[in-house]
């Protein structure tokens, strides 16, 4: 039998040539400028082995032969991998997903331009190779995917992407290409058959449409085996929808209680409207998230939190032009596990100024000044920014590769709860909003449950959105929208927050008196991004 090692690189080398662009945007060297297999055969060959592989390692964990850290290695890649093989082949992406294949290609070229690279030449020979193989890869689409399987919803997200293909190559690739190496017109070429093929896939998409009949639900039975293998979560759907209804009740009265002691006689919906009226100019709004940022990180350091490592940097930066329409806030690019140093993105959507001027006010006034101060900190310091940084230290390559969402998500959203008790989260706007944001996670997983094993439609989720949250019509669509993708994923935050708040409680009965904060937040993160039941077992067993 092999050991834990050889079978650890060759599984990983095995799932990096499956998803050459996850790898390349993880930090790994050697798949730059590659799109993933969609050959059949090849995509079969791989895939069969890394179950044999995921097979050695079961046996290697049942042998009693591997450490308290190789344990935990194998438990997590055996979980991930075991229920990735188990999803319905016709509902793989690949099969179904138009999207998938789009966003590849945009996720690729934008991982080329973001990765820090040795030298400039081989950014755009990567970027070169990955424009030529698009026409040869939509190509390819056409002929994987099962029409029948497709959902209708998923095909509009499609030309959505397929639109920013276009504004990617003409606004980025073409003019950072061009300021790299001068002029090349067989690169440009290249964008231009790029564009070319994606504008023929997007007609393809518009003209199988009304044949697309598939469902974006991916079924009770995969929705659990996910929650339960995965996630390591000890509830079935309906349980988990239980939580979820319950918490809603707890926080919306949570937030009746708050707005009655802000002002009797206004609704917490009325209190947070004219909250929003505080928001930044178009000019000053990528600048006051750093501000927010640098505020919460000096407030981190001095209520001594937890420990920060030296070198990490994070900055504020913009959404890419090409995707904004799908981010209609912004995201996260935390430090890759696989890449040297510690430096985090948190890409922020700018004003449209070609949108119109009641577009425009509504989106400074989602992004007030209020609403700034509890994500800042949620993306940056103490959350996702330093979580990343802190679980690339000190864990094997298979632990990097794999990320739990519950812990992750969960960290993210604990620090709110964190923050909030360190009194950094003390005024009436950000005590309201920061409850507006719990209401609508909890939200989140009872449309997470409902859309994949619950029989909720896109238009019921979108419905529930607005009446709970009260998010405008468009957003909620497009948060539902993009729901339909991940299943499990939206309930991962609350999931997460809950499981770590236990363990907190647990963790100090443990030690009492030798109980601290900073001690707790640093064990907690030392083990890397595994579910929060992991975790648990090594902690309270003292490991």
């Amino acid at each position: 039998m092999q050991t834990m090692e050889q079978i650890s690189k060759e599984l990983l080398e095995a799932l990096w040539q499956l998803d050459p662009v996850q790898a390349t945007n993880l930090g790994v060297s050697g798949f730059e400028g590659m799109l993933p297999p969609v050959n059949p055969d090849l995509r079969q060959e791989l895939c069969a082995r890394i179950s044999r592989l995921a097979g050695q390692l079961k046996e290697l964990l049942e042998s009693g032969v591997l450490s308290a850290s190789e344990i935990l290695d194998a438990e997590v890649a055996i979980a991930n991998i075991e229920a990735k093989m188990a999803q319905e082949p016709r509902k793989e992406d690949w099969r179904a997903n138009p999207n998938w294949y789009v966003s590849q290609v945009n996720n690729g070229l934008n991982g080329l331009l973001t990765k820090d690279w040795e030298s400039t030449e081989h950014q755009v020979e990567a970027i070169r190779r990955m424009v030529e193989a698009v026409p040869g890869f939509v190509e390819d689409a056409r002929r994987n995917l099962i029409v029948s399987s497709i959902p209708k919803e998923w095909i509009d997200v499609a030309l959505q992407a397929i639109s920013g293909h276009q504004r990617l190559l003409k606004n980025s690739i073409q003019p950072f290409v061009q300021d790299a190496v001068g002029y090349n017109r067989a690169f440009d070429q290249l964008c231009q058959a790029s564009i070319r093929a994606m504008g023929e896939f997007g007609r393809y998409l518009e003209d199988i449409r009304p044949r697309a009949t598939g469902s974006f639900a991916c079924g009770r039975s995969y929705f659990e085996r996910v929650l339960q293998q995965v996630h390591m979560v000890d509830m079935d759907a309906e349980e988990l929808r239980e939580f979820g209804l319950q918490k809603i009740q707890e926080y919306e009265s949570a937030l009746e209680a708050a707005a009655k002691s802000i002002d009797a006689d206004k609704h917490w919906t009325q209190l947070i409207a004219e909250f929003k009226e505080d928001h930044p100019t178009p000019d000053t709004l990528l600048d006051s998230y750093f501000n927010e940022g640098r505020l919460a990180e000096e407030f981190v350091r001095e209520k001594d939190l937890i420990t920060i490592p030296e070198g990490q940097t994070w900055a504020v930066e913009p959404v890419p032009e090409y995707s904004r329409a799908t981010h209609p806030l912004g995201y996260m690019r935390t430090s890759p596990p696989f890449a040297p140093g510690y430096h985090s993105v948190l890409h922020i959507t700018p004003i449209d100024p070609n949108a119109s001027p009641e577009r425009q006010k509504q989106h400074l006034r989602d992004n007030c000044y209020a609403f700034q101060r509890t994500i800042a900190f949620h993306e940056l310091i103490p959350g996702h920014h330093l979580q990343a940084c802190l679980a690339k230290i000190g864990v094997s390559d298979l632990r990097k590769n794999f990320r739990s969402t519950v812990f992750v998500e969960g960290w993210g959203l604990y620090t709110e709860v964190l923050m909030a008790e360190q009194g950094y989260l003390d005024e009436p706007a950000t005590t309201l909003i920061n409850l507006r944001n719990a209401l609508w996670r909890a939200v989140r997983v009872v449309v997470d449950v409902g859309l994949h094993a619950g029989g909720m439609s896109l238009e019921e989720a979108t419905r529930l959105l607005q009446e709970k949250v009260r998010m405008e019509h468009h957003m909620a669509s497009g948060e539902a929208t993009r729901y339909t993708f991940s299943p499990t994923y939206q309930s991962s935050y609350l999931l997460g927050k809950e499981q770590i708040l236990k363990l907190r409680s647990e963790y100090q009965q443990k030690l009492g008196e030798k109980f601290t904060l900073k001690a707790f937040h640093d064990k907690l993160t030392s083990y890397g991004s595994i579910p929060v039941a992991l975790v648990r077992r090594e902690m309270l067993a003292g490991r």
